[in-house]
């Protein structure tokens, strides 16, 4: 069957191929490539990538844990470690998912399952007070601001949830390494804290 599909000496097939939407299975733009406003929403979106650092338990898609009992992606991150969310090389003209938005918007609550206030950092019903920065992951280089979440940003849902929208000027990153928002390719959510964070999140995205 592989010869028939691929030349047999050099194992190269002919295909063609073109981007559709994962769950609807609409096409999308090919040039210069797709990037989702949505970073997560049940999963990983078209143009992003997921990388978690210093975690535990961390899974990706978990069933009945996301608003209305939809999926979510939850994990146990460790001081120092942190979930994120990066756009290969997306401060090339054409893409720029950053420059094109204003707020960086998601959903979030802690996992906790223990009402020990040792168990975490993250005890059930409180908001995580996660660190948030953003960077470019290519040159390593960061915004001017790191924004710890708080009821400022945060509003209050039922099921524990709560509705985060930071406006993207707050990380101030035409004052840090980055440059601007058109070179931000990369969004991390940090425990800065000594104990462990449960948390579980949705509808991560930029609006």
């Amino acid at each position: 069957a592989f010869q028939r599909l691929a030349h047999p000496a050099y194992g190269v097939m002919p295909l063609e191929y073109r981007p559709v939407d994962c769950e609807t299975g609409a096409p999308l733009k090919s040039i210069p490539g797709y990037v989702s406003e949505m970073i997560y929403s049940h999963t990983i979106k078209p143009g992003w990538t997921f990388q978690p650092y210093s975690t535990k338990d961390t899974r990706l898609l978990v069933p009945g844990q996301g608003v209305g009992g939809a999926t979510a992606l939850c994990s146990t991150i460790s001081q120092g470690g942190a979930l994120a969310f990066i756009c290969r090389e997306c401060s090339r003209p054409g893409y720029q998912p950053f420059a094109k938005a204003q707020n960086l918007q998601m959903t979030i609550r802690s996992n906790t399952k223990s009402l020990d206030p040792f168990a975490s950092s993250t005890p059930p019903g409180q908001l995580p007070l996660l660190k948030i920065f953003m960077m470019n992951d290519e040159k390593t280089t960061y915004c001017g601001a790191e924004i710890i979440l708080s009821a400022r940003y945060a509003l209050k849902q039922p099921g524990g949830w709560y509705n985060v929208s930071i406006p993207l000027s707050a990380f101030r990153c035409n004052a840090g390494s980055v440059g601007s928002l058109a070179t931000v390719d990369r969004v991390d959510l940090m425990n800065a804290n000594a104990r462990d964070a449960n948390v579980c999140l949705d509808n991560i995205r930029l609006a």
